[in-house]
């Protein structure tokens, strides 16, 4: 359910406004409650929470996995990235501890129960164990390897919004593709083609382009990503960025690694960044115009554009959700205070409205080293 939207320096223009990204139809599952509508850079143009599709019911246990013995319970507490080389054979790159959590968590058997019972399994579906689920657990531990902010804990908290994010996204469906009014825009008198897509509905024209300027292509090497070469010359023409989205470069959105990998850098630059009065787009932040911002800003300008409306709301149910609910969208759903989901994962689950301290609101600081070439 994100949005992804304009080409001007991040920021763009409208966004996604598409239907939530619901669960696949399962057999004899509740209604998923799925994601909310998506936008530009964010997800969403307009705003506007979608319902989702109906979620895959069963019982969503997920069998053992590949957690097992590193994956320390609701994963309280931070390790370090691992070092070059020095991870688990699926996962060098990452410590096994945190590989093994994020193993654990997708396959519910560490924090059990945090996600709705439909992504359980759409994981089993999508990502059956062996190197399909080791690539999504890999590449979301190295995502955070690489991106995840400075602060106390944010390498496991990380791990946790994106685990979470996914489901409020996609469902974990990785061939999602969400088609909205500002994916057919007019663009210079050429209709775009510039659909949210994947696992956590990137836009072409919004974070591809956002970072193949500003990005640093190791670091997305460095997560198993392998950047399209020709984007690398390619010249910032408007029509490119808002035709070959959902053509040339469908799957390359859609594989897992640079699907995560670009969000999460979209995410935390954001949440570093984007906290001030009026947005500060990725031009700005490389420039050294960040402000520091919360998980909550980050959030609201994947959904909603960098320009989303101030102050940042941590009610929305796009943050709200992925933080606290494990039934999926709090739209359509009851949350149980914040029980679920990030909360279930970080082992801060509360009867109370958020956790206190709350990580979402945390200040999370610019590091432009990390998020610029």
């Amino acid at each position: 359910m994100t949005s992804d939207a304009g080409v001007d320096d991040g920021g763009g223009t409208g966004g996604s406004v598409g239907p939530g990204a619901g669960g696949a139809r399962g057999e004899g599952g509740s209604n998923g409650a799925g994601g909310i509508a998506g936008g530009m850079g964010g997800r969403t143009g307009t705003g506007g929470a979608g319902i989702g599709g109906s979620g895959a019911g069963g019982s969503g246990a997920g069998g053992a996995g590949a957690g097992g013995s590193g994956a320390g319970g609701a994963g309280v507490g931070g390790a370090g990235a691992g070092g070059a080389g020095g991870g688990p054979a699926a996962c060098p790159g990452a410590s096994a501890t945190e590989f093994n959590l994020v193993s654990g968590w997708l396959t519910n058997t560490a924090a059990m129960g945090a996600l709705p019972n439909y992504a359980y399994n759409n994981i089993k579906t999508n990502f059956p164990a062996g190197a399909a689920f080791n690539k999504l657990a890999c590449t979301i531990a190295m995502s955070c390897v690489e991106f995840a902010p400075m602060e106390t804990d944010w390498l496991r908290k990380c791990e946790a919004v994106l685990t979470s994010a996914i489901v409020a996204e996609s469902s974990y469906v990785p061939t999602e593709v969400v088609n909205d009014s500002y994916s057919t825009r007019s663009v210079n008198g050429v209709t775009a083609s510039d659909p949210t897509v994947g696992l956590l509905q990137i836009r072409f024209s919004s974070t591809v382009h956002d970072f193949n300027y500003f990005g640093s292509l190791p670091k997305m090497a460095a997560i198993g990503c392998s950047w399209p070469a020709a984007l690398t010359t390619q010249a910032d023409t408007a029509t490119f960025w808002a035709t070959a989205g959902a053509t040339t470069y469908l799957s390359f959105m859609q594989d897992p690694a640079c699907n995560i990998a670009l969000a999460s850098w979209y995410y935390f630059y954001n949440a570093t960044g984007n906290g001030g009065q009026s947005a500060v787009y990725i031009s700005n932040y490389c420039a050294g115009s960040g402000v520091a911002g919360t998980m909550v800003t980050g959030l609201l300008s994947h959904l909603l554009g960098g320009a989303y409306p101030r102050p940042a709301d941590a009610n929305n149910a796009y943050p709200f959700g992925i933080e606290c609910c494990a039934g999926g969208n709090p739209s359509v759903t009851t949350c149980n205070g914040c029980s679920g989901r990030f909360a279930a994962f970080m082992g801060i689950g509360t009867t109370a409205s958020r956790p206190n301290p709350d990580p979402f609101q945390e200040r999370l600081v610019p590091e432009v080293a990390k998020y610029c070439k």
